[in-house]
């Protein structure tokens, strides 16, 4: 068995970690006519008046344990100052001779960026746009490793990751005032004060079409897979939250993963993989029958001839929203605030998730007819996925995955 195949590799090896300048890269199929249509429309349109909302369900979450001043903070979506203010034109900020920014995964996400939001920002704002590319993990350890004057101005990672960013004092509280895009946005998607997703896409069971429908995370352990199967790696992303559901599907609970860590330990996965391709081509060699991973993921799966489809458990598959911030310090907030303007607008978000291939968040877009009935639209599937306290588990992952490593990792090499 080869290196690749066995090993726990990092986070972010096949991606790496590049800076790449796209602000003048025009080889998306949005025209400059529909760029200029949508930012006319956005320079147009007024901002709303901010109604009084409750917290939602995610914001609740998000919330516990992080004391007063974040809770009070929790109103930058809901109320303040904004709320007397009447109705007025939205006025883009002057990025003439400024560059924005933003710190995003590389490859399918950033060309997302790159085709559709990018077009609109420059021709609403006049601003350059940079990506930093790389894994979530690094990323994330690169933003904390910088001083107050922080290398980008908006940070796209995992819920979990914002989560700690903002714990560790990295991010701002976003201005709904200055986003009123956000009114279109589903509750789901309204992580925190300081974290908006953009999409939404599904954690289960990916399987080969030659074998019938999987129904549970139990079906993992079925006979027939042994030798035949292949796993996240142990710092996935999802990781945490396949643990608790499979403590629970086996007799413990998010408090307890001992049930969860016996029955990981039983398996022996042939690949272990934190990117779809580092799978691919022990699944077209038939090596591989079933691997946990993203729903989205199958689009470029089934391009590259592997003929594979998704199940949702009936324990639920895990919901993943990508999350975009404004980082702390940025000297550019006014522009970021316009990013993620851009970004939430109903159209803008139809074009996006076509390159994306995830479900838009904004509940006025649409399935572009590229996707149409290989993406679900997020109201769709939101009874078939599940939200975990992405708090709880900030604080449990390093313990789980020293775990994980000792007693799992080793059983299976």
């Amino acid at each position: 068995m080869d290196l690749f195949k066995k090993l726990d590799f990092k986070r972010g090896q096949v991606m790496g970690n590049s800076i790449k300048n796209s602000g003048n890269r025009r080889e998306d199929e949005c025209s400059a006519e529909w760029a200029e249509e949508i930012a006319a429309r956005l320079r147009a349109a007024p901002l709303a008046a901010l109604g009084s909302k409750p917290v939602s369900r995610r914001d609740a979450l998000g919330l516990i344990g992080l004391g007063a001043s974040v809770i009070g903070g929790a109103s930058m979506l809901t109320s303040g100052p904004a709320l007397a203010q009447a109705a007025k034109p939205y006025k883009a900020p002057d990025g003439k001779g400024r560059t924005l920014t933003v710190s995003v995964w590389g490859g399918p996400t950033e060309q997302a960026f790159v085709k559709t939001v990018v077009p609109v920002f420059r021709t609403l704002t006049g601003a350059n746009v940079v990506f930093e590319t790389g894994s979530g993990g690094e990323r994330f350890n690169k933003l904390m490793a910088q001083g107050a004057l922080a290398s980008v101005d908006v940070f796209i990672n995992s819920g979990e990751n914002v989560f700690q960013a903002n714990r560790l004092g990295k991010l701002v509280n976003v201005d709904k005032a200055l986003v009123p895009n956000l009114d279109g946005i589903a509750d789901w998607a309204k992580l925190f004060p300081y974290g908006i997703s953009y999409g939404l896409i599904a954690f289960g069971l990916v399987r080969s079409t030659q074998i019938a429908p999987l129904k549970s995370w139990k079906d993992l352990w079925r006979p027939e897979f042994k030798g035949k199967l292949g796993m996240p790696g142990i710092g996935h992303t999802q990781f945490p939250m396949m643990l608790i559901t499979l403590a629970e599907i086996y007799g413990g609970s998010a408090s307890d993963v001992e049930p969860a860590i016996k029955k990981l330990a039983e398996l022996d996965p042939v690949v272990l993989a934190f990117f779809w391709g580092q799978w691919a081509d022990s699944a077209k060699a038939g090596k591989v029958l079933v691997v946990p991973d993203f729903n989205y993921n199958l689009l470029d799966a089934k391009a590259a001839g592997i003929d594979f489809a998704f199940d949702f458990p009936e324990e639920k598959a895990i919901a993943a929203d990508n999350t975009m911030s404004i980082v702390k310090g940025s000297p550019n907030a006014d522009l970021a605030h316009a990013f993620l303007n851009v970004t939430f607008d109903s159209e803008v978000q139809t074009q996006f998730c076509a390159e994306w291939r995830g479900s838009p968040a904004n509940v006025n877009a649409k399935i572009h007819p590229k996707i149409e009935g290989q993406v679900p639209l997020a109201s769709d599937i939101l009874n078939k996925v599940r939200f975990f306290d992405l708090g709880f588990i900030a604080t449990k992952r390093a313990e789980w995955t020293e775990r994980l490593n000792s007693q799992v990792l080793t059983k299976w090499k």
